[in-house]
């Protein structure tokens, strides 16, 4: 889902996979989250991925890449798995091991969800918005 600039990149290396389908920009992107069994976020730089917490709000476990603030957002080994950019066969490993521990997947997509609610949801995030606001107000 979505546009950028490795696009036509990823639909030629595709192209004769029967599995994978690249469907450019939606507005209904729930409709595709929930049919998802793992969310894979392969960013070379990213500030702050706020597609991995609409993921893990669907309850999938993600497997990102360790850079900016990614870290932030995935816990490794507790809400997702992360593994260092470019490293192709890491991130293989870690979706085929979530793909083949049905138990780990559930595990990490629970924790993800709640941590999504918690630490990201639109309440959570204006209030510690406000709060810091106010804060620098009395300083």
């Amino acid at each position: 889902m979505g546009h950028g600039d490795d696009e036509e990149l990823f639909r030629r290396e595709s192209e004769n996979l029967d599995n994978v389908e690249l469907v450019g920009f939606v507005d209904n992107v729930g409709d595709y989250l929930s049919i998802l069994d793992v969310f894979t976020y392969p960013s070379l730089h990213e500030g702050m991925g706020s597609a991995i917490i609409d993921a893990m709000d669907f309850s999938l476990p993600v497997v990102a890449t360790n850079v900016g603030g990614l870290p932030e957002i995935v816990v490794h080994e507790e809400t997702g798995l992360l593994v260092p950019s470019r490293d192709e066969q890491a991130m293989a490993e870690a979706l085929q091991r979530l793909l083949r521990d049905d138990v780990l997947r559930a595990k990490l997509g629970h924790a993800g969800q709640v941590r999504a609610e918690t630490h990201f949801s639109a309440v959570v995030v204006s209030s510690k918005f406000a709060n810091q606001s106010l804060l620098q107000r009395h300083r």
